[in-house]
C-alpha cells in the first residue's frame, strides 16, 4: 500500500501562507506579518493535524520549511512535544542544493529531479508524508498529481501581502471537498481530494 500525501497550509483569505506561526518565522520578500495565524490556534486545529498523523507519518517539506521547522521547534522549543516527534520521525527534504546541511536527526535529501523520486518514495512508504506549507512543493506535487489530500486552514483575516499558496499554478485542479469545520476562533478547515 502506497503512502498519502497530505498537504496542510494555514492560509489568509487572501491565500497567503507565509510565517502564520512567528513574527521572525519567514521575512522573506520583505513579510512583516509574521505570527498571524497565532491568535486562532486552538486544540481542533491541534486535533485535525493529529488525525492525519496518527498511525505513523514522515514529513516532507522543501528546504526553507525545513528550515523554519528545525529553527521554531528543534531551536527554540526542544522539549515540546511537537519538537520530539518532528525530530523521531523521517523527514525528506526537496532541494536543488544537493550539499544542503541537514542537521536534524533522521533527514534525508531529495535533490535534483525530485518528481520521480517523491513518486518513487511515496509507492514505497506507508501512511502519510504530511507537507506543512512548502508552498512550491505542494504546487509542483500537485502538477503531477502527487497530492492525495489538501487540508486547509483558512484564517478570517486578509494579509494583503505575503507568498500565497496557489500564486502562479497555471492548471486547471479540481477538487472535491471531503469535509469542513470552523473552529471556535473562526478559522474554517476545508478538506479536498484532487479529483483525477
Amino acid at each position: 500500500m502506497a503512502a498519502t500525501i497530505i498537504a496542510t497550509a494555514h492560509l489568509s483569505l487572501d491565500g497567503v501562507y507565509q510565517g502564520p506561526g512567528r513574527a521572525d518565522e519567514d521575512r522573506s520578500g520583505g513579510f512583516d506579518l509574521g505570527g498571524w495565524s497565532a491568535s486562532r490556534a486552538d486544540p481542533e486545529l491541534q486535533q485535525t493535524l493529529a488525525g492525519y498523523m496518527s498511525g505513523g507519518w514522515a514529513l516532507l517539506a522543501g528546504s526553507r520549511t525545513y528550515r523554519i521547522l528545525h529553527e521554531s521547534w528543534r531551536g527554540k522549543q526542544p522539549d515540546s512535544p511537537m519538537s520530539k516527534a518532528l525530530t523521531q520521525v523521517d523527514k525528506f527534504v526537496v532541494s536543488h542544493d544537493e550539499t544542503l546541511d541537514l542537521p536534524w536527526a533522521n533527514s534525508t535529501l531529495i535533490a535534483g529531479d525530485a518528481i520521480p523520486k517523491i513518486a518513487s518514495l511515496k509507492r514505497e512508504r506507508q501512511g502519510a508524508l504530511m507537507i506543512f506549507g512548502s508552498g512550491i512543493l505542494v504546487r509542483s506535487l500537485l502538477a503531477h498529481g502527487l497530492i492525495d489530500r489538501l487540508v486547509l486552514m483558512i484564517h478570517p483575516v486578509i494579509l494583503g501581502q505575503g507568498y500565497r499558496l496557489f500564486e502562479g499554478v497555471d492548471h486547471e485542479c479540481e477538487l472535491q471537498l471531503e469535509g469542513d469545520f470552523a473552529s471556535p476562533s473562526g478559522v474554517v478547515v476545508s478538506t479536498y481530494r484532487p479529483k483525477v
